[in-house]
């Protein structure tokens, strides 16, 4: 699969798919809103090409973030389910070889045995909040990045079908005609997105956290943020 198909996929997983044509040179995407000739070279004039490779890798960046913080909360999970269980078996042999040296009663070892179960259920409730909690989080930060990519992709859509509109509006053969566009045309509606706009900017402006800064999902949080 190339790059063009990956970008194309990426399009529609976005809802943007019928707006493939904005996205290439500014003669193509002069075309693909119905411009020729004159009217053509002047939308491709200053017009920056939208750089379908940084949108790739920023998708890429996404599912890898998804991926890895997912995996540190499971491995957390397990590990804190390893240790419970040995534990518990530590525990309860104690428990046993006390009573068996001790000839404590069978009533005093039996309640012995039943804290320490209820002590151990405990723990495993808690453990299985964290982990519901660390996978909420990682989902939550998946959201917000993808919402990010997809204000980028878009505000391209918008930014283009604007900068068609000004040039409709200022050329007397294009009077009261609007620019061509495929069904479910999401011009005019309201982005903050520069024309232009890069990868590391939209990152500044969405201020996207990193998807490890917190305790659920980093397992080394408390040893780099030793203040909590």
């Amino acid at each position: 699969m190339d790059d063009q198909q990956n970008f194309n996929d990426l399009l529609k997983e976005a809802g943007l798919g019928a707006y493939s044509g904005l996205f290439g040179s500014g003669k193509e995407v002069a075309s693909a809103v119905g411009f020729g000739g004159e009217s053509a070279n002047e939308f491709a004039q200053f017009f920056q090409q939208f750089n379908k490779e940084d949108a790739l890798k920023f998708a890429s960046t996404i599912a890898e973030n998804f991926q890895t913080g997912t995996g540190n909360v499971m491995g957390q999970f397990g590990s804190g389910q390893t240790n419970l269980r040995g534990s518990l078996e530590a525990a309860t042999g104690k428990i046993q070889d006390y009573a068996a040296k001790s000839g404590a009663s069978f009533g005093a070892t039996e309640k012995q045995m039943r804290d320490v179960r209820e002590k151990s259920s405990t723990t495993f409730a808690d453990l299985m909040r964290r982990k519901d909690m660390g996978l909420q989080a990682v989902e939550q930060q998946r959201g917000r990045e993808q919402a990010a990519l997809t204000s980028l992709l878009s505000g391209q859509v918008s930014s283009v079908y604007g900068r068609a509109q000004d040039i409709y509006a200022g050329d007397p053969v294009f009077k009261d005609v609007a620019p061509m566009a495929p069904a479910g045309n999401i011009y005019n509606q309201s982005t903050n997105q520069a024309p232009g706009q890069t990868m590391q900017s939209l990152s500044q402006t969405m201020q996207l956290k990193n998807p490890f800064d917190n305790p659920l999902i980093n397992p080394n949080y408390y040893e780099q943020n030793p203040t909590g």
